[in-house]
């Protein structure tokens, strides 16, 4: 601890701002002086010189120290505990081709002259730069802090900010609106349980009972009273939704949901004379109106398309709900398996008579 004390004494001097993230850095920027910050990762140690990682939100950089030209720089690199916060100041150099990977980074090194040590890390509970030793979940949710450093963490947080600007986006090209209504809703008996709040403020009576508020289990109530005053016609929103029940693998007590509703959409059959050619949508169409069917499926299309490279058809297969209980005995089944129900009628056609 005296010895990390002195490092942070030293780097107290003032130090220059990031230039780049360490996603940014690729071979387009060799020679180029570069002020990085982020963890500082376990080093690999050669004999002329130490390999160091040094990751951020963005992406993991591979920091190279000579320890001939920079025996002060070496030394204070090794004394600084993993996942401490630094701050680097180097070069950018081209690593040789058959060193270089496969990445946004994998083409080249930065040449440390300068680290700033930030904030150091002391009596970690575990590494998260660690993979293959992880401490269970529990551990984990404790300091979460510590877990969200894991790279697929990060992806899942970016993945999730993309998704959610791709259906803002689609949306509003649809002609939606974005309106946010109340989280704080008089209580329901119908549906799922609620979290009640409580409100020290008193109601019409003089009585001292509490009052209180329920958390909203969706919007349904505001946004069919929206969509009713007339004031927009298509309404979307991310909402927050809060149930006071036992979690289940695709649902828990607090999640979010893409949540619509639209006005003045067509019902039957279609009535559509001359359809276009590549539409594609069967007439016989009724759960909500063609139109339900088309923003959704171009809402799921893109984001497949964009956030994972995958290319889904232009119309979906559907089936009814009877059709989905009779061959698979659920309203959601998985059809990449193929197991479907099938009778045994025919196969117990002997009667008592016949025995």
């Amino acid at each position: 601890m005296f010895r990390l004390a002195r490092l942070l004494h030293a780097s107290s001097a003032p130090f220059p701002p990031r230039t780049h993230s360490c996603g940014q850095l690729s071979a387009d920027l060799a020679g180029v002086p570069v002020a990085l910050a982020g963890w500082l990762l376990p080093e690999r140690k050669g004999k002329a010189v130490s390999f160091y990682p040094l990751k951020d939100s963005e992406g993991t950089t591979q920091l190279v120290v000579n320890h001939a030209d920079h025996p002060d720089v070496s030394a204070l690199l090794s004394a600084i505990p993993p996942e401490s916060t630094v701050l680097i100041q180097g070069t950018v150099a081209l690593r040789p081709q058959s060193a270089r990977r496969a990445g946004p980074s994998g083409d080249i090194d930065v040449q440390v002259s300068k680290v700033t040590l930030l904030n150091p890390a002391t009596d970690l509970p575990f590494l998260p730069s660690n993979v293959h030793n992880l401490p269970n979940e529990d551990l984990r949710a404790r300091y979460r802090f510590l877990d969200l450093r894991r790279s697929v963490l990060t992806d899942n947080l970016r993945k999730r900010s993309q998704v959610a600007f791709l259906v803002r986006s689609a949306l509003h090209e649809h002609g939606f609106t974005e309106v946010e209504t109340p989280v704080l809703l008089r209580s329901s008996p119908e549906g799922a349980r609620e979290f009640l709040v409580p409100t020290r403020q008193l109601g019409a009576s003089d009585s001292e009972e509490p009052h209180f508020y329920a958390l909203q289990q969706s919007p349904q109530q505001p946004k069919q009273l929206l969509i009713c005053s007339g004031a927009v016609d298509k309404y979307f929103q991310i909402a927050k939704c809060f149930r006071d029940e036992d979690g289940r693998k695709d649902r828990q007590p607090e999640f979010t949901q893409i949540d619509l509703e639209m006005a003045f959409v067509s019902w039957g059959e279609s009535t559509n004379v001359n359809p276009p050619p590549d539409e594609g949508y069967p007439r016989t169409w009724r759960i909500g109106g063609t139109e339900v069917r088309r923003v959704v499926e171009d809402l799921v299309r893109r984001i497949w398309s964009k956030v994972e490279g995958v290319k889904l058809p232009k119309v979906f297969k559907v089936m009814t709900y009877y059709e989905a209980m009779a061959r698979f005995g659920s309203d959601k089944p998985d059809t990449r398996f193929g197991l479907e129900r099938s009778s045994f009628r025919v196969c117990l056609e002997l009667t008592i008579i016949d025995w």
